[in-house]
């Protein structure tokens, strides 16, 4: 058994791989990454990416079982004249950001997307625990993959 901190909840989790620590989600963002013998936290990955103000904060989803990928959002810039607040919100985001956490090393590095990849784009994972890259609606798989390639 394992307790959110005071004030949260914990809405998801997700083992990895290896069965060694668990990816628990406690909303708003927030994650934190737990032992599964201890259920002490071993990382937390940040919330929203550095340099990037208006980002949404980060989605994070299991790559391996020494990394995270996520996914902010950088939002529609405001068209302005005659829009809603409901339709502004409504617009799709300008662009998608994607990172890598490694866990090993609590470091967080930029991946590259392929120019050919609609964007914006969205990770999700299907009920198989498979990383899917779909469009921005998520309606349209792009057949694309992640490939990891982590330099020494």
């Amino acid at each position: 058994m394992r307790s959110a901190p005071e004030g949260r909840t914990i809405v998801s989790f997700r083992i990895s791989k290896n069965k060694k620590w668990v990816l628990i989600y406690f909303g708003d963002a927030e994650y934190a990454i737990a032992s599964t013998e201890s259920f002490e936290d071993i990382a937390r990955p940040p919330i929203q990416p550095d340099g990037f103000e208006d980002a949404t904060g980060f989605s994070w989803f299991i790559l391996d079982d020494d990394h995270l990928i996520g996914q902010a959002d950088l939002p529609s810039l405001d068209p302005g004249v005659g829009m809603t607040l409901s339709e502004k919100d409504s617009l799709p985001p300008r662009d998608t950001l994607i990172y890598i956490y490694t866990i090993s090393s609590g470091t967080t590095t930029r991946a590259e997307i392929d120019g050919a990849l609609p964007r914006p784009l969205n990770i999700s994972e299907n009920s198989e625990g498979r990383l899917l890259i779909m469009d921005s609606s998520y309606t349209v798989r792009s057949g694309a993959k992640i490939i990891p390639f982590f330099e020494p």
